[in-house]
């Protein structure tokens, strides 16, 4: 079997960022990532992330709506961290989507 890495950079994180936010911008840190995630608001202004903490609960709930948009970003960014030869930032989150989406339509 193949075992492929499902990885992110700079950090996990990014995946909620995509969920708001199109920026390819590179990340020295997660801190500075997830700073700027706190900042994110939604479509109504909230900053639903204002107190995001590693491990928090519901964040699927949070995100949910906005999946199309995050699968949107994550193909871009990723598009830009191959053309560019970076990997800063990218996601293959956006591979496990797709695949437990396609699981889940059988």
């Amino acid at each position: 079997k193949i075992i492929k890495a499902i990885t992110s950079v700079i950090c996990f994180e990014l995946w909620f960022l995509l969920h708001f936010s199109e920026s390819s911008k590179p990340y020295e840190n997660a801190d500075t990532l997830i700073s700027d995630l706190k900042k994110i608001k939604n479509s109504k202004g909230e900053q639903i992330f204002k107190n995001y903490q590693k491990k928090q609960k519901n964040i699927f709930s949070l995100t949910k709506a906005y999946l199309k948009t995050a699968k949107a970003n994550a193909q871009r960014i990723n598009r830009i961290a191959e053309n560019t030869r970076t990997d800063n930032p990218s996601t293959k989150i956006l591979d496990l989507i797709s695949r437990l989406e396609e699981i889940s339509s059988m």
